[in-house]
């Protein structure tokens, strides 16, 4: 709720104002080369499909997870509900994943690392081992035709 738009569930909160600012740019001015994210924080009331814009408008689903280091089962879950068959991802997180967070929520398409996060919530071995993981790939190891 610290932002103008947030803690405004239902269909005239910041779902409609998503849906707004899509048929806006997409509609009005013609853009079609964007991928739409939708994008909801980790609070404890739960409740997150009460922001979704709906299916025609997001085409990745991504939470933040900073109520705690890592999302819960129940967590994914709630994402996983949310997102049916559309990717979903980790959009902002302070602690970098562990071995058995990637193992147990496998449908997370990617997670990005609050910056000042990086070194200051984490030691050298975990991001090692964030990094270096089977399931995360980096920079360069990814070739698309």
């Amino acid at each position: 709720s610290w932002n103008w738009w947030g803690n405004r569930p239902g269909t005239n909160g910041s779902a409609r104002l998503f849906q707004i600012t899509r048929d806006y740019l997409t509609g009005t001015k013609g853009l079609d080369n964007l991928i739409w994210v939708w994008n909801v924080q980790d609070n404890p009331a739960g409740g997150w499909s009460n922001y979704y814009p709906g299916n025609q408008y997001a085409d990745v689903v991504s939470l933040d997870v900073w109520y705690k280091s890592h999302p819960s089962s129940a967590d994914y879950q709630q994402m996983r509900n949310i997102a049916g068959t559309k990717p979903m991802a980790v959009g902002e997180i302070g602690k970098m994943p562990t071995a058995a967070m990637l193992q147990s929520q496998p449908q997370w398409a990617w997670f990005m690392m609050w910056s000042e996060h990086l070194r200051g919530n984490n030691t050298n071995a975990e991001i090692q081992a964030a990094y270096f993981h089977p399931r995360v790939l980096n920079q360069g190891e990814v070739n698309l035709p």
